[in-house]
């Protein structure tokens, strides 16, 4: 084989080679499921105020702190009313909570204690909450047909083994939709639900 056909064979399979490449680049870094959802890095806990020391407050908070899937807040009272949330896609939201759950048994609450991530969870524009990050990795290994919805406030809806994809569909919204009120003692829906992927 001369010098010139040489050239061209290995120009050639370098081209494959580079073509693979932006095959599997795109499948790993793409859109659609087989992307990796963000890295769940370690919480960071930012203290403004005294931690509760008596009574199920103490106790409340505590638990918090050791277990809480961030976004989460505590908020205290002027009376030792309190309130707390976690698994928020946003620190306000989680903040707004915690305070709203205190206003139901105390005035002149403040958030003293917020759990975040050191690294916001998103997906394109939607925040996350740590489940809803988790129930994105957990979507790839279900079986089809799948979907799940996602809202701005965190809240997610998964379904999977349906036998068309419209079912799936429409199953991941109503789980999603039936969970926007949970976290608020109002009981008000907070956010929508959109879907985020189906297969």
């Amino acid at each position: 084989m001369s010098r010139e056909n040489q050239s061209k064979h290995l120009k050639a399979a370098l081209l494959g080679v580079a073509v693979c490449a932006i095959i599997v680049s795109f499948r790993l870094f793409g859109g659609g499921p087989e992307r990796l959802v963000p890295y769940l890095s370690e919480p960071v806990i930012s203290v403004t105020g005294d931690a509760p020391v008596l009574g199920s407050a103490a106790e409340d908070y505590e638990s918090l702190v050791e277990n809480a899937d961030y976004y989460a807040a505590f908020a205290m009272g002027e009376a030792g009313g309190h309130g707390w949330s976690d698994n928020h896609s946003t620190q306000d939201m989680a903040d707004a909570a915690a305070l709203s759950w205190c206003e139901e048994y105390d005035a002149g609450c403040r958030v003293i204690t917020r759990i975040a991530p050191a690294d916001p969870l998103k997906l394109d524009d939607l925040p996350l909450s740590k489940t809803s990050a988790l129930a994105l990795n957990d979507y790839q290994s279900r079986p089809s047909t799948k979907a799940i919805a996602l809202s701005e406030t965190g809240v997610w809806g998964m379904s999977w083994g349906q036998d068309t994809k419209k079912s799936a569909v429409t199953v991941a919204l109503e789980k999603c939709q039936q969970r926007l009120n949970m976290g608020f003692p109002d009981r008000r829906t907070y956010g929508t639900c959109r879907l985020v992927w189906f297969d």
